[in-house]
């Protein structure tokens, strides 16, 4: 029994590690911007800037917040 516990626990555990990883990032720039600019990302919809630039894991949103094209440079 108490080894059904241990895989329930480990299991849990994984499922709250990856989920972690990820977050929402809003591109609030309100004329043309690159990417790679902290300032031109937020946590929130139209919140403030200084979110930090998305990563392959997170969910980016380009609404109508604000107009700014954003500049995609490698």
């Amino acid at each position: 029994m108490k080894k059904n516990y241990f895989f329930v626990v480990t299991f849990i555990c994984i499922l709250i590690s990856i989920n972690g990883y990820s977050a929402d990032r809003y591109w609030i720039a309100s004329s043309a911007a690159s990417w790679n600019n902290t300032a031109n990302w937020s946590a929130t919809s139209g919140g403030a800037g200084g979110a930090s630039i998305p990563s392959s894991a997170d969910m980016v949103y380009f609404n109508s917040a604000r107009n700014g094209n954003c500049q995609v440079d490698v």
